[in-house]
C-alpha cells in the first residue's frame, strides 16, 4: 500500500534521513560519457583497458559519480 501526502503518492521517494543521503548516485555509460565529454565507445574501451573505475550491478555497467570525479582529479594531477 502506498502512503499519500497531500494527495500525492510517496512510492519510490526516499525518506529525508541522513542514511539515505549516503547512497552514491550511479551513472549509466551514456550519462558518464556525457559527463566526461567523450563518446560512449571511448568509455567502453577505457573500461575494457581498466583505465576507469566502474561497477557491475547485476549485468548492468554503472559508474559511481564520486569515483569518477576523484578519478578525473587524479588524471589531471598525473598530466601536470
Amino acid at each position: 500500500m502506498t502512503e499519500r501526502k497531500n494527495g500525492k503518492s510517496t512510492l519510490g521517494q526516499l525518506p529525508h534521513s541522513p542514511s539515505h543521503r549516503l547512497v552514491k548516485p550511479l551513472m549509466t555509460p551514456e550519462e558518464c560519457a556525457a559527463f566526461l565529454h567523450i563518446e560512449v565507445n571511448t568509455l567502453y574501451v577505457m573500461k575494457a583497458q581498466k583505465r576507469i573505475p566502474y561497477r557491475k550491478v547485476g549485468h548492468l555497467l554503472r559508474f559511481d559519480f564520486e569515483e569518477i570525479v576523484q578519478w578525473t582529479k587524479r588524471e589531471e594531477e598525473g598530466l601536470a
